[in-house]
């Protein structure tokens, strides 16, 4: 409301009106405090999660050293195999096969269970 006072005209407010805007002011005043607090969990819950993510990635390079260093000892010298096949096979020939299929199966059961190891995460184990 203005009032006229000499020409010159003054803003007046009523005891009533300034009251309701401080409550207006006050609420809006909390709606930001909240609202700054969501904010703040938010940034808290992405830093937490990008922290997990580069741990993740950290173990999984680790695993993939870890299966490329299994691999590459599971890598027979084929000239081994051939030698030690050969020298079964002249002796007697079913007893070098069998030998030969025990070997694989063997080596094939052992492989599996080193790359199990590697690959499992510890709780299932």
């Amino acid at each position: 409301m203005h009032k006229n006072i000499r020409g010159h005209k003054i803003l007046v407010l009523d005891p009533i009106t300034i009251d309701a805007r401080l409550k207006k002011l006050d609420s809006i005043k909390g709606d930001i405090e909240a609202a700054v607090e969501a904010v703040t969990e938010i940034q808290r819950d992405a830093r937490l999660s990008k922290e997990k993510t580069e741990s993740l990635q950290k173990e999984i390079i680790a695993l993939k050293a870890d299966k490329e260093a299994a691999d590459a000892m599971l890598q027979v010298p084929r000239d081994s195999v051939v030698k030690f096949l050969g020298a079964a096979i002249s002796n007697d020939r079913r007893q070098g096969r069998i030998e030969g299929v025990l070997i694989g199966l063997l080596t094939g059961a052992l492989s599996s269970w080193i790359i199990w190891l590697l690959t499992t995460p510890p709780a299932a184990k």
